[in-house]
């Protein structure tokens, strides 16, 4: 494990593992570039394995979060069946699943709390994530570049708002009809 310091990818020390499913196949982290990894996956060959999972020791307390955004890219999505970002809390895990919509360029990805629904083992609450897992499943035997981080939790009191507005009652000069 190789400790680095990255300033502004979540507030302090990156601490990355690559824990790989199988014997041989997606890549290590190559490079940091501004609070961003790159990955150089490799699901080709009869031993690769059956996803890419990058874990990221974090601190977060989600309970009155939005959701999460973070930076993502891939180069060719066909590699890859499905993405999973987990959130680790005690005994156990949050998911939740994205979708990618470009490949080849940087998206703003947004998850809403309500898409991280999915738990194993016995989490201890959105309060006391401890870590992030990023999994890429193998979907076709190809290689390609992924990227990803500026993880960060979405502050709900500045979530936005539609209000709408019955004027056109008012403008007739009617009064306004009340509910019962």
């Amino acid at each position: 494990m190789s400790r680095l310091r990255v300033p502004g990818l979540f507030r302090g020390i990156l601490a990355v593992t690559l824990a790989l499913t199988g014997a041989s196949g997606a890549g290590a982290a190559e490079s940091i570039a501004d609070g961003v990894r790159t990955f150089h996956v490799d699901f080709t060959g009869k031993d690769a394995p059956d996803r890419l999972c990058v874990d990221f020791p974090i601190r977060l307390d989600l309970t009155r979060a939005a959701g999460v955004a973070f930076e993502f890219s891939c180069e060719d999505l066909q590699t890859f069946s499905h993405f999973t970002l987990y959130f680790k809390s005690g005994n156990g895990w949050y998911s939740a699943y994205f979708t990618p919509n470009v490949e080849g360029r940087v998206e703003h990805m947004r998850l809403p709390m309500r898409a991280i629904r999915g738990v194993e083992g016995e989490p201890a609450g959105m309060d006391r994530i401890t870590g992030v897992r990023l999994s890429a499943w193998n979907g076709a035997p190809n290689k390609c570049v992924v990227t990803f981080g500026r993880l960060r939790a979405l502050d709900a009191s500045n979530a936005e708002a539609l209000v709408l507005c019955a004027d056109s009652c008012n403008k007739s000069g009617k009064p306004e009809p009340k509910s019962g």
